[in-house]
């Protein structure tokens, strides 16, 4: 997602994306109401490569399965850089715009290495 979308993806150079990533992550945002998009499924090194189900609390989620609005997540912005900045980052964003304005996108999308 380039400097000119509506959306924002942070991401590492090391991650995976199954080919339909962003088709099957963007197509939420036809509804005005969604302010944010997330696989149900991961795949994370940190849990020794696992599939995890994915929730929105602190230690089911990462940032490179995660699409935002671009204006909601500039206006929140990335305030914290400890282990778990991530979860900060979606924490401020759902306590700014309400947890209900996130869709859940079934698959295991993303693979974190």
């Amino acid at each position: 997602i380039g400097l000119d979308s509506d959306y924002v993806l942070i991401t590492n150079e090391d991650n995976y994306y199954v080919p339909t990533f962003f088709e099957m992550m963007l197509k939420p945002f036809s509804d005005v109401g969604v302010i944010a998009t997330y696989c149900s499924d991961m795949i994370h090194s940190y849990k020794a490569h696992e599939v995890i189900n994915v929730k929105l609390e602190v230690g089911y989620i990462d940032c490179g399965g995660v699409i935002i609005r671009k204006a909601h997540a500039a206006n929140v912005g990335w305030n914290d850089l400890s282990h778990s900045s991530d979860w900060i980052y979606f924490e401020n964003i759902m306590s700014a715009y309400g947890k209900d304005k996130w869709f859940k996108v079934n698959g295991c999308l993303f693979v974190h290495n």
